[in-house]
C-alpha cells in the first residue's frame, strides 16, 4: 500500500498476528519514504519490540518524541522497552 496511514495500520495488523518479519520490512520500506516522520519512527519502535530487540527500539522511540511528544503511545513504547 502506498497510502502512510494504511501502512501504519498494516505493520500493526501484522505484529498482532505473528507476521513479525513482513512488518519489519514494511516498516523500514516506511521509514526510507518518511525518515523524520513520527508515525513512521513510531512503527520502526513497534517492530523491534516484537522482535525483542528492546535497545534497538529505544532510538527510534526516543526520535518519535522528539519529532511530536504529544503521542502517547510514543511516551507507552519507550517505557516497554526501557524496561526490556
Amino acid at each position: 500500500p502506498k497510502d502512510g496511514e494504511v501502512r501504519l495500520q498494516l505493520i500493526e495488523i501484522l505484529v498482532r498476528s505473528g507476521r513479525v518479519r513482513e512488518a519489519a520490512s514494511l516498516s523500514d520500506e516506511l521509514l526510507r519514504s518518511n525518515p523524520g516522520d513520527a508515525a513512521s519512527l513510531l512503527a520502526r519502535g513497534r517492530v523491534r519490540i516484537a522482535e525483542k530487540r528492546y535497545r534497538e527500539a529505544l532510538q527510534p522511540l526516543q526520535q518519535t518524541l522528539q519529532a511530536d511528544d504529544r503521542l502517547a503511545s510514543g511516551h507507552f513504547l519507550l517505557g516497554l522497552a526501557q524496561q526490556g
